[in-house]
């Protein structure tokens, strides 16, 4: 029996996050209440459509759904203009409308570019999604947050657009590499320390059958990240000023590493927000926010998960000016200043506005 979370918004826009196993006749009912009568446009990646597509078009189809597929390229790199535009064409050459439904079947970089085009095509298409990695599950499926990258940094053009509903299957997880559970774990982990002390003893002891996907533990996990994303965007919807800032520990960092590897596959996103997160530990602790214990507590936990805590893994010629640079561009920046998510210790996250480029040099000099 699935599991369900609500996100709670005004003006008749809640919506509920289906958790369970096999668990797509909760999509299939949902249509049938709700959209009897729509097309159904689905995006996803040529990775996942190998997987997965087949068995929701044919849902679809039994139940007197017509549907259509638009497919395009795995992997960062297909968040662009060029690939928005091809989504957007394919919609309009199928005629959607806005009564119809666009399903984002796939990771974090099809939700986000599959929402900012159902947010924009005949000014806001209905979007469920359906996250078949552990980072959209916990994370980026929730929230309506949408976007594409430029070269200038990522996610840098994009809307709110929330779904009517998110299906998150855990059964589409047995499929992933172990590199994408521990990319998945990052932001799993990241709700640990923004405000869950406990959730994160609780990791440290769990998190080898939360990434072997046993059952019991991979649930308990994905539903306490969804609850906690739940409750943030039902508060603070799009980061006015309350806790939703917080969820961006470890992605000032992160997104800057990312920018400057020209998001390259040698590092996923995940494993970005874990050298993100350590080096936030890092600065917090020069700043005297948080303790050396809290330092070296969350690098032994990275280092234990799997998860890289700098990048002498890969091979790279970059500066610092290359890693901070990008952070100038960061969407969080208010004032003219960088905001970076920094901690009070292992669950207590806070922004701060005041961090100086000297410190900011100074941590990143530990990566180059």
């Amino acid at each position: 029996m699935s599991n369900i979370i609500k996100v709670d918004l005004d003006n008749n826009r809640s919506y509920q996050v289906v958790i369970g196993y096999n668990n797509l006749n909760d999509l299939i009912n949902f249509l049938i209440k709700h959209y009897s009568r729509s097309k159904i446009a689905i995006i996803t990646d040529d990775n996942v459509s190998k997987l997965h597509l087949d068995n929701l078009s044919n849902a679809l189809s039994e139940n007197k759904f017509l549907n259509f597929k638009i497919i395009i390229p795995a992997g960062e790199n297909s968040k662009s203009i060029e690939y928005f535009k091809y989504i957007n064409d394919n919609l309009l050459n199928i005629k959607i409308q806005k009564d119809d439904v666009i399903l984002s079947l796939g990771g974090g970089v099809v939700g986000d570019i599959a929402g900012f085009s159902a947010g924009v095509i005949r000014r806001g298409v209905n979007i469920i999604h359906i996250p078949t990695t552990l980072i959209a599950q916990v994370d980026s499926s929730i929230g309506g947050k949408t976007g594409i990258d430029t070269i200038h940094g990522k996610n840098l053009l994009g809307i709110y657009h929330q779904p009517k509903m998110v299906l998150v299957d855990i059964k589409y997880l047995k499929t992933l590499s172990n590199r994408d559970l521990l990319s998945g774990y990052a932001e799993m982990l990241k709700y640990a320390l923004i405000n869950d002390y406990k959730f994160f003893e609780w990791l440290e002891n769990n998190f080898k059958n939360v990434l072997s996907c046993q059952k019991e533990e991979l649930e308990y996990a994905i539903n306490k990240c969804c609850h906690s994303k739940a409750n943030i965007v039902s508060e603070d919807e799009r980061e006015q000023g309350g806790k939703r800032i917080l969820l961006n520990l470890g992605h000032t960092f992160g997104h800057a590493i990312e920018n400057a590897l020209n998001y390259s596959e040698k590092l996923k996103h995940g494993e970005a927000v874990a050298i993100g997160i350590k080096l936030a530990y890092q600065l917090s602790f020069n700043k005297g926010l948080c303790t050396k214990e809290d330092l070296d507590r969350v690098n032994k936990h990275l280092l234990n998960v799997g998860l890289p805590i700098n990048l002498n893994h890969i091979d790279n010629n970059l500066s610092i000016d290359d890693l901070y640079l990008p952070m100038l561009q960061d969407k969080k920046n208010k004032d003219g200043k960088t905001v970076f998510i920094l901690v009070n210790g292992i669950g207590k996250a806070v922004a701060d506005y005041n961090v100086t480029e000297k410190e900011v040099k100074q941590i990143l000099a530990e990566l180059v």
